[in-house]
């Protein structure tokens, strides 16, 4: 089963754009079970190449209030990025982008990999918000 109902939009809206078929969808579920759901169903639709990263995005951020974040336009402050060690950002492709007296914003491929983001909230204060 897909992991959440969020990811059952997401995968419905790639179908109805014809982003991918409900065979590729069938697929990637199939091997998230073999995987015992260690990574998600987009996650995996993107590694078996059914859909690209860019795709994905666009449809995330049709799905949420998500906004897109371009790392090609951005400024990132090299302290905040230090945070997070380099070989979990890199394993999760995510990046601290910003800061603010309550809150750090990453930026990330998989917005609904709830693990990771529960990683990330151990490299700040514990009241930091994760947005």
């Amino acid at each position: 089963m897909l992991s959440s109902p969020a990811s059952t939009d997401i995968a419905h809206r790639l179908i109805e754009n014809k982003v991918i078929s409900e065979d590729q969808l069938a697929i990637a579920i199939k091997e998230q079970e073999r995987l015992h759901g260690a990574k998600t169903v987009s996650a995996i639709l993107v590694e078996m190449g059914f859909v690209s990263e860019g795709a994905l995005g666009e449809i995330l951020n049709e799905s949420s209030s998500i906004k897109k974040f371009d790392i090609k336009s951005s400024i990132i402050d090299s302290r905040l990025v230090k945070k997070i060690p380099k070989d979990f950002a890199i394993h999760n492709k995510l990046i601290a982008v910003s800061h603010d007296r309550n809150s750090v914003t990453i930026g990330m491929i998989d917005i609904f990999d709830i693990v990771a983001i529960d990683q990330v909230r151990r490299c700040f204060p514990p009241n930091f918000k994760i947005v």
